[in-house]
């Protein structure tokens, strides 16, 4: 019933606090993808309709409370684009997550996960000091996404044989969902699915989100929702934090 009620919209929030804000008052609610939310038929709804509501904005999360006055569920309540006021920031498991945005020499966010074959785990603290580490966050039906795709190959392909660089792309999709998408999209990337840890912890508010990280475990270079160049700008930056200083003959498409 809830899929057709769902357009996708580019830019995306979903990494911190789900908060609920009238004209008079404001309460935040710890709303992420283990919760228990319901449509108004009081079925339950599964991760990916949960993700969905989220991307919409159409939706608002109303906590149910048992008769001592604990949450035990939310309802997920339609509300017209002209009268929504709902606020949708961060999505997190608690209601004090970090609202900070990444910033060029933070240390970067700790994160960890497993590709799609299930059997190798990435892990920010293992790369410090070895590698230079490439995120894209990204997810199968956005359209900015897909479209750097083919840039993002480019340079992974670029760095092939080099050993100490990595190129990981978390996504909150499942391993099916990802499976489909690289029939049509090849993507060089490691793929993690599932990765709602990562997505949480670097507070993707706009999607793509690219991240380079140094060896330093530092934030070198961000940029979010899809930018004109974005090959030359990343290429750039990971030559400089390589320490390559000629151009061999690179070619931007």
């Amino acid at each position: 019933m809830m899929k057709s009620l769902f357009p996708l919209s580019l830019v995306l929030m979903l990494c911190g606090t789900l908060s609920a804000q009238t004209t008079t008052t404001k309460t935040s609610y710890a709303v992420d993808e283990n919760s228990i939310v319901k449509d108004s038929t009081g079925r339950q709804i599964s991760k990916l309709e949960f993700y969905e509501a989220v991307m919409s904005g159409n939706y608002q999360f109303k906590p149910v409370k048992d008769k001592k006055g604990t949450i035990i569920e939310f309802m997920l309540v339609r509300v017209a684009k002209a009268n929504n006021n709902t606020t949708l920031k961060i999505l997190s498991s608690t209601t004090s997550a970090p609202t900070t945005v990444l910033r060029v020499g933070d240390p970067a966010p700790d994160f960890s996960g497993t590709d799609m074959t299930d059997s190798v785990t990435y892990d920010l603290n293992y790369f410090k000091g070895r590698k230079v580490v490439v995120l894209n966050f990204w997810f199968s039906t956005c359209r900015p996404c897909i479209d750097e795709v083919e840039d993002l190959n480019r340079i992974k392909e670029r760095y092939k044989d080099r050993a100490d660089i990595v190129f990981i792309a978390p996504t909150f999709d499942y391993p099916e969902i990802v499976d489909s998408f690289l029939t049509k999209h090849p993507f060089k990337y490691a793929i993690l699915p599932e990765a709602y840890e990562a997505v949480r912890n670097y507070k993707a508010i706009a999607f793509p989100l690219n991240v380079i990280i140094d060896f330093d475990g530092k934030i070198a270079y961000v940029s979010a929702g899809g930018l004109p160049g974005i090959e030359y700008l990343m290429d750039r930056k990971i030559k400089d934090l390589l320490g390559i200083t000629k151009d061999d003959n690179l070619q931007i498409h």
